[in-house]
């Protein structure tokens, strides 16, 4: 998104009207391609579908939709660090029920020795 945007950017700036490019067609194979009016582009809004829009139209979609998509980023990077720390929990879970299979108790470890006779006690 950010390369078009600055594709776009470059077209505006520099007023090209015509441009010749190389188009990819497929596994590395790229022909060459003329664009005689440049005043107009197709843009991909999703779910394979392609509007044609003007440069400057193009420019305020573009913004929109990266900032869309570092919405939805954040989120799943958000989703991501709960994941981590519910799988870290777990182990420790999992830790904790392991040192209480081979007879110990943890969690006397980390009380005072005192409060520990008051209960025995």
């Amino acid at each position: 998104v950010q390369e078009l945007r600055h594709n776009i950017d470059l077209l505006l700036k520099d007023n090209v009207t015509e441009l010749e490019t190389m188009v990819e067609l497929g596994c590395q194979f790229y022909v060459k391609a003329l664009v005689p009016d440049t005043s107009r582009i197709c843009i991909d809004v999703g779910l394979g579908f392609h509007l044609e829009m003007t440069l400057p139209e193009a420019q305020d979609f573009l913004v929109k939709k990266e900032e869309l998509l570092l919405q939805g980023l954040e989120r799943k990077k958000s989703k991501t660090a709960s994941v981590k720390a519910d799988i870290h929990e777990a182990l420790h879970l999992i830790d904790l029920m392991m040192q209480v299979q081979s007879g110990k108790k943890p969690w006397l470890a980390s009380c005072d020795e005192s409060l520990i006779k008051s209960f025995a006690d």
